[in-house]
């Protein structure tokens, strides 16, 4: 009996030790990652910019406020300065390979470098943000594409309305056009010779738009609206000689490959007067989305943080 007895605590002496073991082991580990992100926006003054972070524990210096002594955004060929002005804590409770995650967002401020007019593009970009206790963590969080402008105005033209259309392919929800419908504000005759946005990820096919009497809103599939059309590779030069009483469908091209791209300004090149005009719009959320993590392992980049070992 006594054996048994002694077989017993030894047993939860052994476990014990191996909890206690993996205890300060996670103690001293913090796991985080951020999901690649399509940032194509106009930056108007004072606008910030949100990024993601999803997190393991809600005690770290990592999303410390009060710890940050610098930020900036880079790739390997250009950086800018910028500054992280709030780090908040969302209530959405994440899951990620069967692990739970805090949601943080980081509000990026560009006052000390805004420049008007300034376009920024940088793909492949991380956020690297250095701590006052001399700590450096990168954060890669995708493409980055901002154009800085004090003001977005136009006498000449406006938008009433705008939708994306939205179709899956190979599994994946994207966007494969927008239904658009302007307001000419004068009595002349406009033409449309450009739509485009601050991003190369994706441009407008004004060759092979149409008109519609109403405006699509329910985002049926592009099979129904392009029939073979081909989202992948150039769009086809075209012009859209304009008449605001209808909607104009204009197919989506991507350059290389499909991307996920949500939010994006549009900026429209016309002809009115014999003279070249632009309308700026801002950025728009063309379509959302509920996303599964782990769906999405591709686009998610993890990492790992572990304090030192105290002496």
């Amino acid at each position: 009996m006594k054996r048994v007895i002694l077989i017993i605590i030894g047993l939860y002496l052994v476990i014990g030790t191996i909890l206690v073991s993996t205890y300060k082991e996670n103690s001293k580990k913090i796991n985080y990652f951020t999901l690649k992100q399509n940032y194509s926006r106009l930056m108007l003054e004072e606008e910030l910019l949100v990024v993601s972070l999803f997190i393991d524990r809600d005690d770290s210096f990592i999303t410390e406020k009060s710890m940050i002594d610098s930020a900036l955004l880079r790739n390997d060929e250009s950086e800018i300065a910028v500054a992280i002005t709030s780090v908040k804590l969302s209530d959405e409770d994440i899951q990620y390979k069967d692990k739970s995650y805090y949601l943080y967002t980081l509000n990026i401020d560009f006052t000390e470098v805004y420049v008007t007019n300034m376009d920024l593009v940088i793909e492949e970009c991380y956020l690297d943000i250095l701590y006052n206790n001399e700590e450096l963590i990168s954060l890669y969080i995708g493409d980055v594409a901002l154009s800085f402008r004090d003001e977005i105005n136009s006498d000449n033209l406006d938008f009433v309305h705008m939708t994306g259309i939205v179709n899956v392919i190979d599994g994946k929800k994207y966007l494969v056009g927008i239904c658009l419908k302007l307001d000419n504000l004068t009595l002349q005759t406009i033409t449309i010779n450009d739509i485009y946005t601050n991003s190369d990820l994706l441009k407008f096919d004004l060759n092979n738009s149409f008109i519609s009497n109403e405006a699509i809103v329910d985002n049926p599939a592009s099979t129904d609206l392009f029939g073979e059309y081909n989202h992948l590779g150039d769009k086809e030069e075209g012009v859209i000689y304009f008449d605001d009483s209808y909607y104009y469908v204009i197919p989506v091209v991507y350059q290389e490959m499909y991307q996920k791209i949500y939010r994006f300004p549009l900026t429209i090149e016309y002809r009115l007067y014999n003279q070249d005009y632009k309308l700026e719009i801002d950025d728009y959320l063309f379509f959302d989305e509920f996303i599964r993590l782990d769906d999405y392992v591709d686009e998610i980049r993890e990492y790992q943080y572990f304090y030192p070992e105290s002496n």
